[in-house]
């Protein structure tokens, strides 16, 4: 699996993700202990220098970039439902 499709199937489950719960668990999925990314950075350490060098980069710019859309919705969330709670109110 490329970067490329690894974000675009994140954001997608991401954007998909109609709870809290779903975002957790896409969250551990891509960032838990056996998560994709996790895999991907954890790779570094039998990288060559040389791959180290190209491959860094682009996979903490992956991570950051994933970890901003997910923050994202989950604030999104938490708003819809505070907006929820104060129109039942």
């Amino acid at each position: 699996m490329n970067l490329e499709q690894i974000k675009k199937e994140c954001r997608e489950a991401v954007e998909k993700a109609s709870s809290s719960d779903v975002l957790e668990n896409v969250r551990s999925h891509y960032f838990g202990k056996t998560g994709i990314i996790t895999s991907l950075l954890k790779s570094l350490g039998s990288a060559t220098p040389e791959e180290r060098k190209v491959q860094g980069p682009l996979f903490n710019a992956l991570k950051t970039e994933l970890i901003d859309a997910l923050d994202k919705k989950k604030d999104s969330l938490e708003r819809d439902a505070l907006n929820a709670k104060l129109q039942r109110e």
